[in-house]
């Protein structure tokens, strides 16, 4: 069996991806497994960018 790994979002490509995987179900056995990863708003500036930023300011 051939785990495969979806990435799900709302755009175009991401359901190419989901039928192509229903496709291959027809022919092979997998286990399909869609995620969503959220990711997380930023507020600020990055994460290690303040060193940088005083500097050149």
């Amino acid at each position: 069996m051939v785990n495969i790994l979806v990435s799900v979002n709302p755009d175009l490509a991401s359901s190419i991806a989901i039928r192509y995987a229903g496709q291959i179900s027809q022919f092979m056995e997998i286990a399909l497994q869609p995620i969503h990863v959220k990711e997380p708003e930023q507020k600020g500036n990055l994460f290690g960018t303040g060193w940088v930023r005083h500097t050149w300011e």
